[in-house]
């Protein structure tokens, strides 16, 4: 049997080579290898040489929020409102220059970039809405998962509450999030 020749390689981010011989395929995002202990799920994303959609493989491993979507625990509004906060808490993140040392003498061209001020002023006060909007347990529960990256049964570990309990209390806050900033409506009960 004759041996097929490689049409070429593709690079996926820390995930290796992946090789395809299907001259129809233009670009195969399929992986053959996996990270070792990665936790993968499929996910439909937008093509980015294209029209349509294609098929990837999204790590889990440190995204609870990304994890609880996976297994149906919790809905997009949820996810969307938890990912917004995740993007609000980086901007605002204390100690995010962790790398300097004012101690020792600056380095030529090592200056400090300054942030974004209208971002993070949005982000601060956004951040703010959410706590007035979640008390001060959901604020807590979304700080441990989503700010540290704690899966639920770590986070209700710590806090000294069942899973159960502690599930419950982000899975609100996050409901509570989504109504703030409009990923999700309360449901009108109307009997007519």
């Amino acid at each position: 049997m004759r041996k097929q020749r490689l049409k070429k390689a593709v690079s996926l981010a820390g995930a290796g080579y992946i090789y395809t011989t299907d001259k129809s395929i233009k670009n195969d995002h399929r992986t053959k290898d996996t990270i070792a202990h990665a936790m993968l799920t499929q996910v439909e994303v937008p093509n980015p040489e294209g029209e349509g959609k294609i098929w990837v493989f999204r790590n889990l491993r440190r995204d609870p929020l990304a994890w609880l979507l996976a297994h149906k625990n919790i809905d997009d509004a949820q996810f969307a409102a938890g990912d917004l906060w995740r993007d609000y808490w980086a901007e605002i993140e204390v100690g995010g220059a962790k790398a300097l040392d004012p101690g020792k003498e600056a380095v030529d061209g090592g200056g400090f970039i300054g942030r974004d001020s209208d971002r993070y002023n949005k982000a601060f006060t956004e951040i703010g809405k959410a706590a007035k909007a979640v008390g001060m347990l959901g604020e807590q529960a979304l700080k441990d998962v989503l700010g540290t990256k704690l899966f639920i049964n770590q986070y209700a570990a710590i806090r000294g509450i069942s899973p159960e309990e502690g599930s419950a209390r982000f899975k609100r806050a996050l409901e509570n999030l989504a109504l703030l900033w409009g990923f999700a409506m309360r449901e009108s009960i109307y009997r007519g």
